[in-house]
């Protein structure tokens, strides 16, 4: 039924098709697809939005810093 490929040298291949199915529609033999956990740390709301309030200035700041480039170093196509 061609289900082993000769290779050469004595060797055969079976279809990745095949294997597939040997391994219950898995791609590796081991388990590869679960979730590690994340350790996680409890923080205060006031903590929370001190730091969302630094990343966004970091993201402005980064994005004047851009602009400026651009206005003394246009780019060749936006």
């Amino acid at each position: 039924r061609r289900l082993l490929v000769p290779r050469g040298g004595g060797s055969v291949v079976l279809p990745g098709e095949v294997g597939l199915v040997l391994r219950g529609g898995r791609t590796t033999t081991d388990r590869v697809d679960d979730v590690p956990t994340q350790p996680t740390v409890e923080r205060s709301a006031a903590m929370v939005d001190k730091v969302a309030a630094g990343a966004a200035f970091e993201a402005v700041r980064r994005v004047e810093l851009l602009l400026d480039h651009w206005g003394t170093h246009p780019p060749a196509a936006l």
